[in-house]
């Protein structure tokens, strides 16, 4: 797996409204990105422009600090959802989204024909499927359907979509360090962040079977 700029953007804000967690920055030695809930460090990528002030706020002294922290490492668990993914349906793929991506402004959240995904399967973006495909962020090439499910780890509940994201990295491995602390994890190229979902919340969310 190469690890670049383009490797960079899974971990990114997929939202044009939200663009300043949109591209990657780098600090001192070390590159990263971020959407807000799963954040990633690598060794510094040249070309990628130095944080702004929005960037310092999140990265800095005390993110070093829990990038560093000792913990217990665990693998990756299987992932156990039924059905496929509804936004590229079950492909891996997502396509630009032709309602969202048409130069109109309109946020991911307010569109009906995505469902706020920003992506769509090929059969739905007509024409802009000959743009190519991206790896889908509702499954990370999982293709099952993990929209609004959340999988238990060491005690602790995290977003699925997000395992399967770690799932695909080099040998992986997580850190879960208690309710409302943000877990570490470690693969082959660099490690990062990712928060969990509070316990008293997941009754919004569906959870997977162990």
């Amino acid at each position: 797996m190469d690890i670049d700029e383009k490797f960079l953007e899974l971990f990114s804000m997929d939202d044009e409204c939200y663009s300043r967690l949109e591209s990657p920055w780098s600090e001192g030695k070390w590159t990263y990105a971020s959407d807000g809930f799963i954040l990633v460090s690598v060794r510094q990528l040249m070309g990628i422009e130095g944080a702004n002030k929005f960037h310092i706020r999140i990265a800095g002294s005390e993110l070093e600090k829990q990038l560093e922290a000792e913990g217990d490492w665990l693998p990756l668990p299987e992932i156990k959802a039924e059905g496929k993914c509804p936004v590229c349906d079950g492909s891996g793929e997502s396509y630009q989204c032709p309602r969202c991506y048409d130069g109109s402004g309109d946020c991911m959240g307010d569109c009906p024909y995505c469902d706020g995904e920003g992506w769509v399967s090929r059969e739905k973006a007509g024409m802009l499927a000959e743009l190519g495909g991206e790896t889908c962020r509702a499954c990370y090439r999982a293709g099952m359907d993990l929209k609004n499910k959340v999988m238990r780890i060491g005690g602790v509940y995290f977003q699925a979509r997000f395992i399967a994201l770690l799932r695909g990295l080099p040998l992986p491995l997580i850190s879960v360090r208690g309710e409302g602390r943000a877990a570490r994890f470690t693969f082959d190229g660099g490690d990062g962040l990712l928060m969990p979902v509070r316990g008293d919340r997941t009754e919004t969310w569906q959870v997977l079977p162990e």
